[in-house]
């Protein structure tokens, strides 16, 4: 039941409607203005002419939704703030993508980013395979990045949940639908400015009301939450150093190379402009993490500083209700702050999901539908672009209401006998003991509390046999995700790069050759790759036959096969004029050509 006490001001709703009515607003000036979405290069790359910093803000906040705005502060309550450790591999993964990705795909002027995995392996089944996998896993996130707010909005208004759901998932499909790839990023740089506002100012007044930022250290520090350092090897330990820190350099690939990412790379004038999103990106999305947990760690000390855990006194039961709990607590006096902190956990549910819908609006047109219907004219193909927009916001809505009816994403376990992480002691609940024995020993405070304490020491139940491999930490999950090899001349240079020589280009050439494993592909050059005589190479445009031998050798040069690879969004085709232009064009840069 709602605290009569938490309930919101005219000034809340103020703030949270003028932030919904502003993203919608965006969305409809791109539809207006320029060339009003009507090409598929506009609407889903921004014409490929995007300016870094919107780019860099963008991707940012695509990463970070409602999970990063509840979850982060929750798992810091509740088990410590080790986490950091991920948050400073992501930020190294990042930077290691400047020189490893940047330069890998910007050239190839993709939409999809399972393109590339049909250049790489010469396999449109595989191209296939990773785009219905990573449709799935967008169509599931965005279920539960719409989940996030839906609980919080009902924790503190009682507004059900289902409500939530949609009215966020409409706005996003509105803005995003209409707007295209820009509306998604402008939008997603006001909403940027929106969250970053809501949480520093619940860290600051948090902070305040705690005694101040020594005082919020040292409650940490007794409460166990500045558990920095562990160092075990057992793979089934839920958090170490190793596997939160180098698992999440690994998954941050991941994250680097998925479709939100190399969109928006994608949509960047020049390589030096795309360097510079992830560049600003990395450090940007480590502030924002470790904000996060700090802020989970302010609103430790500041229950124990009041001397009642919402958790153990079952004021609340999910941990994910401890940040808007915390807010109305803070803020009870204060009309207009809990509405911005409601506005900045939607803008950054609404970051997500737009992005993942604008993605899945891609991976459908450029790698299920448009190999497959063939030439259709532009605007049409941007016409169902924006309908798909609409179907995969409804399927959204439907995994999100389908995480309500189980009871949440994380209630599920393989097994039951799996060992679990227990929780930290709660806070103090010495007034909440005082308030619940004020009328008998048998009152359901007191209850709850004797009932949190029995869930601290049974928290755990021994595993064996098969339920051993069901407890492998979850930061792992990605270690059997990384690509297969090809032998030398195999694949074209163009589609590879090499890993040594460019984060490890001060070691002697002797060393440099071994690491290299025998595959030397830094001395490849174009006129060395012999291509596959049958099958599609160059997506549904151009087929590599024997007798193309003139063709294939100019395909094979860099700006040829970068004018080739635009074909997903022009949707022209490479012809005989193309190539002899290209040739008259020399050096020059082959986007002037015209096809």
């Amino acid at each position: 039941m709602v605290d009569p006490s938490h309930s919101f001001h005219i000034a809340d709703y103020a703030v949270f409607g003028l932030t919904i009515l502003i993203s919608i607003g965006i969305g409809i000036y791109y539809a207006l203005s320029g060339g009003r979405q009507r090409t598929t290069s506009e609407y889903l790359v921004g014409g490929r002419a995007m300016k870094f910093l919107p780019v860099a803000i963008s991707l940012m906040v695509s990463f970070e939704s409602s999970i990063m705005m509840l979850g982060m502060p929750a798992e810091a309550y509740v088990y410590g703030i080790q986490l950091w450790w991920s948050c400073m591999g992501y930020m190294v993964s990042q930077f290691l993508s400047v020189i490893i990705m940047v330069p890998l795909l910007h050239p190839l002027r993709i939409t999809s980013a399972y393109e590339y995995l049909q250049y790489r392996f010469n396999s449109t089944g595989v191209r296939l395979l990773g785009t219905v996998l990573g449709m799935l896993t967008y169509v599931w996130y965005m279920g539960i990045v719409l989940f996030g707010p839906a609980i919080a909005l009902e924790a503190v208004t009682g507004f059900p949940q289902w409500g939530s759901i949609f009215v966020v998932a409409f706005v996003a499909v509105i803005y995003t639908s209409i707007g295209g790839l820009k509306a998604v990023i402008w939008t997603d740089v006001f909403q940027a400015f929106v969250m970053y506002a809501g949480m520093l100012a619940v860290l600051i007044k948090g902070t305040s009301d705690a005694g101040g930022p020594s005082k919020v250290w040292e409650i940490a520090s007794k409460g166990g939450r500045l558990n920095f350092f562990n160092f075990d090897f057992d793979p089934r330990v839920r958090h170490t150093f190793w596997n939160l820190f180098f698992g999440s350099i690994i998954r941050g690939f991941g994250l680097a190379f998925n479709q939100s990412t190399v969109q928006r790379v994608s949509a960047t004038k020049t390589q030096r402009e795309a360097r510079w999103v992830l560049l600003i990106v990395a450090p940007a999305f480590f502030l924002s993490l470790s904000l996060a947990l700090y802020e989970g760690t302010v609103a430790y000390a500041f229950y124990e500083t009041r001397g009642c855990d919402p958790l153990a006194s079952k004021i609340i039961t999910n941990p994910n209700q401890i940040i808007p709990l915390t807010v109305m607590d803070i803020f009870t006096n204060v009309p207009g702050m809990p509405g911005l902190f409601l506005a900045s956990l939607f803008s950054a549910s609404l970051s997500t999901l737009s992005s993942g819908l604008s993605s899945l609006s891609a991976l459908l047109w450029a790698d299920i539908l448009k190999p497959r219907i063939g030439e259709v004219s532009d605007f049409k193909a941007t016409l169902i672009a924006k309908f798909s927009v609409v179907v995969f916001g409804l399927l959204g809505c439907g995994v999100a209401v389908l995480v309500s009816l189980i009871g949440g994403p994380m209630t599920q376990s393989f097994s039951k006998s799996v060992k679990r992480a227990p929780w930290l002691p709660p806070a103090s609940t010495a007034m909440c003991l005082a308030n619940a024995t004020s009328s008998g020993l048998t009152t359901p405070a007191a209850i709850a509390l004797n009932g949190f304490a029995n869930d601290l020491v049974n928290s755990s139940a021994s595993a064996a046999g098969y339920d051993d491999g069901y407890g492998f930490y979850y930061t792992g999950y990605t270690l059997p995700s990384t690509p297969g090899g090809n032998k030398p001349g195999e694949v074209n240079p163009r589609y590879l790069i090499s890993f040594f020589d460019h984060l490890f280009c001060f070691l002697p050439e002797c060393l440099l050759k071994r690491l290299r494993c025998g595959d030397d592909y830094t001395k490849a050059t174009y006129d060395d790759y012999v291509p596959p005589l049958k099958g599609t190479y160059l997506d549904t445009e151009m087929n590599i036959l024997p007798e193309q031998n003139e063709k294939e050798h100019m395909l094979q040069k860099p700006e040829i096969r970068s004018h080739a690879s635009e074909n997903d969004v022009t949707g022209n085709d490479v012809s005989n004029g193309a190539i002899k232009n290209a040739e008259t064009n020399g050096g020059n840069d082959v986007h002037t050509v015209k096809m």
